[in-house]
């Protein structure tokens, strides 16, 4: 058996080929990670001390929380401090026990949740155990007891809802009214 001998010139053009066509699956299957079947493990992200900044529908949305976790697509957070500047001036606060954002469709849910809604010429003001904001029909659900005034009128009921929208308020499961006059 005779060994053809091969040029040095060819064996590094030949290994060169090997490293690059290494470098290319190695490549390949990093950008593809994301479309394999199977039960691939993507690692949770745990962030202290953030701040989000975002503008959803023409308003600003800023969170921040002394530490947030994202995973699946949802953002859980605790010790939430919320704040909507809308472009029509309207102004709210919202602080809550812990909540979760859906990144998908913009929905948030919160527990212990007290705000303070400002406009051009009223200061509302709300607290409830848990609240909910559908952002597709842009309307704020409160459950495990509501209250709702401004500082002439008080209502506090089983829950209620808000539409931003039309700015109807809705008190559920009967409700105490108390004002000043």
């Amino acid at each position: 058996m005779s060994v053809k001998k091969i040029s040095r010139k060819k064996a590094y053009t030949i290994a060169a080929l090997f490293f690059v066509a290494v470098i290319v699956v190695f490549l390949w299957r990093d950008l593809n990670l994301a479309s394999l079947d199977g039960d691939l493990m993507l690692p949770d992200i745990i962030v202290e001390n953030i701040e989000i900044d975002r503008e959803i529908r023409g308003n600003r949305w800023k969170l921040i929380s002394p530490r947030v976790e994202h995973k699946d697509g949802l953002f859980y957070g605790m010790s939430l401090d919320i704040t909507i500047t809308e472009s029509n001036g309207k102004f709210t606060r919202i602080k809550a026990d812990k909540g979760v954002f859906a990144r998908s469709n913009n929905d948030i849910k919160m527990t212990s949740a007290d705000a303070v809604i400002k406009d051009k010429h009223n200061i509302y003001s709300f607290k409830a155990g848990k609240a909910e904001f559908d952002a597709a029909k842009e309307l704020w659900s409160f459950f495990d007891t509501v209250m709702l005034s401004d500082r002439r009128i008080s209502v506090k009921g089983k829950g209620g809802s808000y539409d931003t929208k039309s700015g109807e308020c809705i008190i559920t499961g009967g409700g105490v009214i108390t004002w000043k006059e």
